[in-house]
């Protein structure tokens, strides 16, 4: 009996020696799950909260499930073992439908690991996720899964300066557009990084090695038009194969092509990737080799990649690690965010000016972009402009116009507006408009001229200046050396490129009476050709046609509508896909709000020759519009993080509480065309005009949005005001001067 009493305490004692070993080393939870509205579930899990920033404090086995944004996950170093079927870290919206997004988490010093009892895991999933930075994590030793997947609706994140090593899958897996790679270690996997019907990404900085296979593109969808990823300035070291890019047949058909594969350029103009297995030589000692480096894509696509730009020596990763990101607990969420084409790394500060101002401007820094803003708040009506801009990476070409004004009953509106695409047509039935219908293919647009950065920018400061008692706020923005990629509007890929000196976007604001006029000027250089690809047959663009399509965005509390000829217009459900027109126009309440004139002439200029030419322009339906623009919500949406409208204008949002910027939500979409160009140097100065009611100053510190209950005059109706009063007593006294000096003469004669 003793010994069975000995035997049951020495089983009690082994027990709890285990339970306390585990405890102490990687406690298990099933599911941690961080809510949307910041709560922590189970509560005893190790993890402390500091405003909007979560922190581990030990090692743990399981998942955790992120629902929140504008959140930090700081793994401090300590690890997290993924178990089977599941993603250690998960960062999706709390309402999994489409069109709801997770924004702005940052996932940051994680070690990921798979559990040893697991089969199959994730190391982080992105779902429906935008504008998030997963940055300096581990990543390892996972037998089957992937280590970092961008799932499908994730555009704008980025992925940074992390350690991806010993995984039997994947390392890095993209399955949406406009999202960065940057900086990262991916060695020992199967496929280092795959994209799967996802193109718009930029991978630079990477250091890819050691894998069977460095990078997979796979074309299961498809393609947006105008995007490609841009591959730069990364290693490519000891791969058992550096690149395969699958297209996609018909099954019963294996020669018919059913999808194109994906679309990558392999520099950025000037600097290519560095590549293990190039024998090409340099002989000006630039860095770069003398010949191109054919990129043996293994796969069932006939032609090769090129790189252009080979490196003669590996690159230095770690220059290109971003900072990492020090965020300070934020306010709830007011808005629900879409993609972006553009992505920045670290999210950015809301309201960095002062909203009380007549009229600012100042950089606002955001990781390795920055956004430069114009402010005008002005008799009632207020104008901000974002620019995004970076002196780290060739300059984005993006930008963003919105004005906030109040209708003359009363009505707060919110007016967005941008360029979305430069296009080029052959207007093949001379009416000057390009007809595009790209639900059944038709379409007399040849090719999207994709500007998306430039080697350097100029911007013109916002000033202010009175001509004729009219106070004019005037900015600008050049976009200088660009290198000009035109893509066949059908899809079917890569056509050739251009040399564009710049492109400027200059404005004119200003305010007479009870409207407001924003004449925006557009200028392109001519455009320098390049030969096409592969047998370099050259290229022209005489007797081609130019067009910028534009979309607008629009919010009000009270029902609005769009105009154009008079009549009621919804791109959404126009079935004609080209409504020709001089203006539109903002309808709220029936009563004209805004309105956009196209009609001014363009000009061309060759030499020293100036001509001027009669401006086309249409309403456009959104069936005219490339497939993948109608489907993916970039256009306003990185903005929007900055921005946040709703904060600013907040009694102009609408019937969901917020300013939609979504391009899904846009009723007006327009072109302005112009049918005589041929890649001359061009100019047009279109016009918007907001019609409000003046309000003689707006100021209300404390709210955070701008109000009308503190109301100042501004100095000019004060001087205007004395200075009439002044001359209304000097000529009255004139008057009964007069008048006694008329009395004193008749008495005198008398």
């Amino acid at each position: 009996m003793k010994s069975l009493g000995l035997l049951l305490v020495l089983v009690f004692l082994t027990a709890q020696y285990f339970t306390v070993f585990q405890f102490a080393g990687a406690q298990s939870y099933e599911n941690i799950i961080i809510s949307a509205n910041g709560d922590v579930s189970p509560s005893n899990a190790p993890i402390t909260k500091d405003g909007n920033v979560y922190t581990l404090t030990r090692d743990i086995s399981g998942s955790l499930t992120i629902k929140k944004y504008d959140v930090t996950f700081d793994g401090a170093g300590y690890t997290l073992k993924g178990g089977s079927g599941l993603a250690a870290i998960t960062l999706e919206p709390a309402v999994p439908f489409y069109g709801e997004y997770i924004r702005n988490v940052i996932i940051k010093n994680v070690v990921i690991t798979q559990h040893e009892s697991a089969s199959k895991t994730w190391g982080v999933l992105l779902r429906q996720a935008i504008n998030c930075l997963v940055i300096n994590n581990t990543v390892s030793n996972i037998e089957d899964g992937y280590g970092i997947s961008v799932d499908l609706y994730s555009t704008g994140n980025t992925i940074a300066a992390n350690k991806i090593d010993n995984i039997k899958g994947v390392g890095i897996w993209v399955w949406d557009h406009s999202n960065i790679i940057l900086g990262n270690y991916i060695t020992a996997t199967q496929k280092g990084l795959t994209f799967s019907d996802a193109t718009g990404n930029t991978v630079f900085g990477n250091h890819i090695a050691d894998n069977q296979m460095g990078i997979y593109c796979w074309a299961g969808n498809p393609m947006p038009e105008g995007l490609t990823n841009l591959i730069y300035q990364n290693n490519f070291v000891n791969n058992l194969c550096s690149y395969q890019n699958q297209a996609v047949f018909k099954q019963e058909v294996p020669s018919e092509l059913i999808y194109p594969a994906i679309v990558n350029v392999w520099n950025n103009g000037t600097l290519g990737n560095y590549w293990g297995d190039y024998t090409g030589v340099d002989a000006n000692d630039d860095g770069v080799g003398d010949t191109p480096h054919i990129i043996d894509n293994h796969s069932n696509v006939e032609t090769h990649d090129t790189d252009y730009y080979p490196l003669m020596a590996p690159v230095d990763i770690s220059k290109f690690a971003p900072p990492m990101p020090q965020p300070s607990p934020s306010t709830s969420p007011t808005s629900s965010p879409q993609p972006s084409p553009v992505p920045t790394c670290i999210p950015a500060p809301t309201g960095p000016f002062d909203a009380n101002a007549e009229f600012k401007s100042g950089m606002i820094p955001s990781g390795n972009v920055k956004f430069w803003y114009v402010w005008v708040n002005s008799s009632g009506t207020q104008l901000i402009y974002y620019a995004m801009l970076s002196d780290m990476y060739n300059p984005p070409i993006m930008s963003f116009l919105g004005q906030h004004f109040q209708t003359q009953t009363g009505t707060n509106v919110f007016v967005g507006n941008t360029k979305a695409l430069i296009e080029v047509y052959e207007d093949k039935n001379g009416d000057g408009i390009p007809q595009a219908d790209f639900t059944t293919g038709k379409s007399e647009i040849l090719y999207h001229l994709v500007v998306n950065s430039s080697i350097s920018y100029e911007i013109n400061p916002l000033e202010k200046t009175v001509e004729e008692w009219v106070p004019h706020y005037r900015w600008g923005i050049t976009y200088k050396t660009i290198e000009g990629f035109f893509f066949n509007a059908d899809m079917s890929g890569f056509a050739f490129k251009a040399q564009i000196d710049y492109l400027r976007f200059e404005y004119d604001f200003f305010i007479t009476q009870n409207g407001s006029y924003t004449k925006t000027t557009f200028a392109m250089s001519d455009l320098a050709l390049v030969e096409s690809e592969g047998a370099g047959v050259p290229v022209s663009l005489e007797g081609l046609s130019l067009s910028l399509l534009y979309i607008t965005s629009t919010s009000s509390p009270k029902p609005y509508l769009t105009h154009v000829n008079g009549q009621p217009y919804d791109s959404a459900t126009a079935e004609e896909v080209s409504t020709a027109t001089l203006s539109g126009q903002i309808m709220v309440e029936n009563e004209k709000a805004y309105e956009f004139l196209f009609d001014e002439d363009y000009t061309l200029t060759s030499g020293d020759v100036v001509e001027a030419f009669e401006v086309k322009s249409v309403a456009a339906a959104a069936l005219s519009v490339p497939r993948y623009l109608t489907e993916t919500r970039w256009v306003f949406g990185n903005l929007e993080n900055v921005l946040n409208a709703s904060i600013l204008f907040p009694s102009a949002t609408g019937p969901d509480g917020r300013i939609n910027l979504d391009f899904g939500a846009s009723n007006f979409l327009y072109r302005i065309c112009y049918p005589v160009w041929g890649g001359k140097a061009i100019e047009h100065d279109p016009t918007g005009i907001a019609y409000f009611k003046p309000i003689f100053g707006f100021s209300d510190s404390s709210s955070g949005g701008i109000s009308e209950d503190n109301q100042t005059f501004p100095h000019l109706w004060i001087v205007a005001a004395v200075v009439f009063v002044v001359f209304v007593s000097v000529c009255l006294l004139a008057y009964f001067v007069k008048l006694r000096n008329r009395g004193e003469k008749a008495g005198f004669q008398k």
